[in-house]
């Protein structure tokens, strides 16, 4: 209970930051709204006294009460139309402010995650259950205006019941702890089953996805396997559908008890009203009153409930978000630090660098410079750790131990922002935006967009001027069919080029390019090799591959092995020692035959 209301207290403050206008305005207005039906009551029974006095007495005339009429068709009609100030009604004129809010939120919290959690996928898991349940603040909130408004109306009503009768207050009010008693116990049984149905959800929505992925339909075609994908959907599916069930009847069965209940109650208590006007001490006006109090109670203490059970819905997937945002580690926002010393030999070094991921080590105490004017060949076998390496030197990962300069200084004590905007990279899994072939290349340093010498450049070192006379708008074209169905599709080789410009443009003074060559023939890759080495000038490249190509024009080659560097030279030496390097180019050097 005590952590509900801690999540509870930190919602709401969540959503007073939000747009706390919107608050203090719909909980103003429900809670006027509110108290309606006990103004509606109010006036009906003193017509009807009225009424019998007109009646059994010959007091008074109708035209008296004319204007009483009048003042209750009008409260009437105003309480009619705010029953439309529902639950779904208050969803959507929050949606803009609390649930898109809550999406912000949680994207802007992913951003900061650091690289290596982020790749965890207990927090990508993690991450999909909270934003697909954006809406749960807009649950809250609006359920809680909804319960605020109800139990102004439920008390209101009560004072009404308590001027015409004492006993008939407490047993009303008795009535009423019951039935919210009956409907918290259906609240903890339903979190459970919320639960279950989430675990078996997302095992059914695995299978279901399965026919969208193209490199899956194509082995599920080829294999014949697609009954058994159908079978383990049905068996996921068959555990939904009980679960649903069984939360259905139990919803069915609350209800029909609360009826019944009600039912019960309303026959006693009017049974025993008979008999006070018998005896003297009710007046019909007081019996009437209580009686069309009971029935508007019953609506009430509906709707409490069902706001009960709303809000829990709401503070369960608030409890994972709320974790998410205060407990997830975040990346240390970019300082300010030394400025880079550019007159130093070294751009980067390591010192001793190692790295381990998931307890497994993946770079062991490396040892590392990289100079000015130099083109550094990075080569081994998959998993050799050439990647993490390329993710330490741009700060997008932090070593274990061991530590990275940049011109002479310490990351820890630089700007990195600064060195973000100085290090050109190209990632082998890179990935295309849905924007402009233009746009998808000035990604590489944003800052310094819009430069035509900068576009240029890039697109001639890129290689991408035979792709860019192919597509109907130029740069202006959209890449990618995803969202824009005039989009172009490209081949691999294609796309790796456009990547490799994005590398090229800004103002760097490190280059880096993993497998750049991937998706490319010997010839192309030669082409590349040589676009890198005239754009080097004062700065320097590393080239991250398992093929020979680049390296054997490198000016020095470093080969990994077990996340430990092998061997270290340029291609002459290395050959002469017949060791790492010499298998693989012995392995690969047909590949580059004339």
């Amino acid at each position: 209970m005590q952590k509900k209301f801690k999540t509870f207290f930190w919602a709401f403050h969540f959503a007073w930051k939000l747009d706390k206008k919107l608050l203090v305005i719909c909980f103003g207005i429900n809670a006027v709204l509110s108290v309606l039906p006990a103004v509606v009551l109010h006036y009906n029974q003193h017509i009807l006294a009225e009424i019998t006095d007109y009646v059994n007495l010959g007091q008074g005339a109708f035209q008296d009460i004319i204007g009483l009429i009048i003042v209750l068709g009008i409260f009437m009609t105003i309480s009619g139309l705010s029953n439309r100030v529902n639950g779904d009604l208050l969803y959507m004129v929050m949606y803009d402010s609390y649930y898109l809010g809550m999406q912000e939120a949680l994207m802007e919290k992913i951003q900061k995650i650091p690289y290596k959690v982020l790749k965890q996928k207990d927090t990508q898991e993690e991450y999909i259950a909270v934003i697909n349940r954006a809406g749960s603040l807009t649950d809250l909130i609006s359920s809680m205006c909804i319960l605020f408004g109800k139990i102004l109306t439920a008390a209101s009503l009560l004072i009404v019941v308590a001027g015409q009768s004492v006993t008939s207050f407490f047993v009303v009010l008795f009535y009423m702890l019951i039935t919210v008693y009956i409907s918290s116990r259906f609240i903890d049984k339903r979190r459970v089953n919320m639960l279950e149905v989430r675990k078996n959800e997302n095992i059914a929505a695995y299978f279901q996805k399965l026919p969208l992925n193209s490199s899956v339909a194509k082995e599920i075609r080829i294999y014949d396997t697609y009954q058994d994908i159908v079978k383990q959907w049905g068996q996921a599916f068959e555990k939904i559908e009980k679960q649903e069930r069984e939360y259905v009847f139990g919803r069915e069965q609350r209800s029909f008890i609360n009826g019944l209940g009600l039912y019960i109650f309303l026959f006693f208590l009017c049974v025993y009203q008979i008999f006070q006007i018998a005896d003297g001490t009710m007046s019909v006006d007081a019996f009437l009153t209580i009686f069309l109090l009971c029935q508007n109670l019953s609506s009430t203490l509906r709707d409490i409930t069902g706001s009960m059970i709303q809000i829990d819905y709401g503070l369960f997937a608030l409890e994972r978000q709320k974790k998410f945002i205060q407990n997830m580690q975040e990346v240390e926002t970019d300082k300010e630090g030394n400025s880079a010393d550019i007159s130093a030999d070294s751009i980067i070094e390591l010192k001793d660098v190692s790295f381990a991921y998931e307890k497994k080590n993946i770079l062991n105490h490396i040892n590392l410079k990289i100079k000015k004017g130099e083109i550094v060949a990075l080569l081994g076998y998959n998993g050799s750790g050439k990647s993490t390496l390329a993710k330490l030197l741009i700060g997008q990962i932090q070593p274990d131990s061991g530590e990275i300069y940049y011109y002479g200084h310490p990351y820890q004590k630089c700007n990195m922002a600064q060195i973000k905007k100085k290090i050109g990279i190209y990632f082998q899994d890179f990935f295309l935006f849905h924007m402009s072939l233009k746009q998808n290349i000035e990604i590489g340093s944003i800052e310094e967009k819009d430069s035509k010498e900068m576009l240029n450049k890039a697109i001639e070192l890129g290689d991408v001027k035979k792709l860019l006379s192919k597509l109907p708008k130029g740069l202006e074209n959209i890449l990618k069919k995803d969202v824009d169905k005039s989009g172009a599709g490209l081949s691999g080789g294609e796309q790796q080029k456009v990547g490799v410009a994005r590398a090229f443009y800004g103002d760097k003074d490190l280059l880096i390019f993993d497998e750049p060559a991937a998706a490319l023939d010997p010839i192309a890759e030669i082409r590349q090799f040589q676009n890198i080495q005239a754009s080097v000038e004062n700065r320097a490249a590393v080239l991250i591959s398992h093929r020979i190509g680049f390296a054997r024009l490198a000016d020095r080659i470093i080969v990994l092995q077990n996340g430990q560097i092998e061997e270290e030279g340029c291609h002459e030496d290395l050959m002469k020692k017949q060791g790492v390097y010499y298998d693989f180019f012995i392995q690969q050097a047909q590949w580059y035959k004339e």
